[in-house]
């Protein structure tokens, strides 16, 4: 499984014309291999949006990324770059069952804990946005309506 953690600084005043543009993503439900996506802002850095998403491998990833491709065609059409102060993309490869070690409910369902595969990395807090998450079957993903 390939998880992609994407970090988004955004812009101060921009927040909900981010995440009305991270709603274009939906394109990729269709997607041979994709397997979901959550999202939410940051409870340690208010302009720091994280969104994880999760694919059955590296083979289906980089056919979502070629140039030209799905990836691309999404992100020039929501115009999301406008909305950034910059951003930060890690692929993490592991087992499904591995994920729930790096992604915790906390005191609520809306809420989580991550952290990052990534050496160093911080935990943060993670506030879901229902709008953000996308979620196909079989998904190692938690879901909460």
């Amino acid at each position: 499984m390939i998880l992609k953690e994407i970090l988004c600084w955004v812009r101060p005043g921009d927040e909900q014309a981010f995440t009305e543009a991270q709603e274009s993503w939906r394109a990729v439900l269709a997607l041979d291999g994709f397997l979901g996506q959550l999202g939410g802002w940051c409870e340690q850095d208010s302009q720091l949006a994280i969104v994880l998403g999760v694919w059955r491998d590296h083979e289906c990833y980089d056919d979502f990324m070629k140039p030209h491709g799905v990836h691309d065609q999404v992100f020039q059409a929501c115009h999301q770059n406008r909305y950034l102060e910059r951003s930060e993309v890690r692929l993490h490869q592991m087992p499904a069952q591995c994920l729930r070690q790096h992604l915790r409910p906390e005191r609520n369902r809306r809420t989580f804990s991550w952290l990052s595969p990534e050496p160093g990395a911080p935990a943060r807090s993670m506030k879901l946005q229902s709008a953000w998450s996308l979620k196909v079957r079989e998904s190692p993903l938690p879901f909460y309506p």
